[in-house]
């Protein structure tokens, strides 16, 4: 036999299940139109910019994280799953990549050092090669660095160099020849 103080624990205990399960108003007596839900897509490994273009009225809530596994800008989770039947408004979070994390390193001092050395000790290093010409130097040394040495960066931070190449031959126009 339900007594009413079973049934007020009963509806007590369903309203706590709605709040930490997220499942909104699926004991309240109103109808819901069919048209008030939608059948969640697969956004996982899709780009995000061409998502919110093509859902421009989905509630989205963007977490941003690193990911080995997805490129900048692709989605690499969602908060429901693919399939799932979700109310036009609800909020969804979804999670798009940042790329690899980047590597923190502390610059060497190149000025001086032999280019061949360095590109092959520091394969990671993202430099910009610049021909600077000096009959002051050693051919294919590093003249000059654009980022100091001891500063810790991103490895992704480019750094330009300037190299004695005085082996390269250059015609009137500037071309290699």
């Amino acid at each position: 036999m339900i007594t009413i103080g079973s049934a007020i624990i009963v509806g007590f205990a369903a309203s706590i299940a709605v709040d930490i399960f997220g499942v909104s108003r699926c004991f309240c007596t109103e109808p819901y139109d069919l048209t008030d839900f939608f059948t969640m897509p697969k956004f996982i490994g899709l780009d995000y910019d061409e998502v919110v273009e093509q859902y421009p009225d989905m509630n989205f809530n963007v977490i941003k994280e690193y990911s080995t596994e997805h490129e900048e800008g692709q989605i690499t989770r969602q908060s429901y799953l693919a399939g799932r039947t979700v109310r036009i408004g609800q909020k969804i979070d979804i999670w798009v990549s940042l790329g690899e994390e980047p590597i923190m390193i502390t610059t060497p001092d190149f000025v001086g050092m032999d280019y061949d050395e360095v590109i092959e000790k520091y394969p990671d290093v993202n430099f910009n090669v610049i021909n600077k010409y000096s009959t002051e130097h050693e051919e294919r040394q590093i003249i000059w660095q654009s980022v100091p040495a001891r500063r810790v960066i991103r490895n992704t931070e480019q750094i330009d160099i300037w190299v004695n190449f005085s082996d390269i031959n250059f015609d009137e126009s500037g071309d290699d020849e």
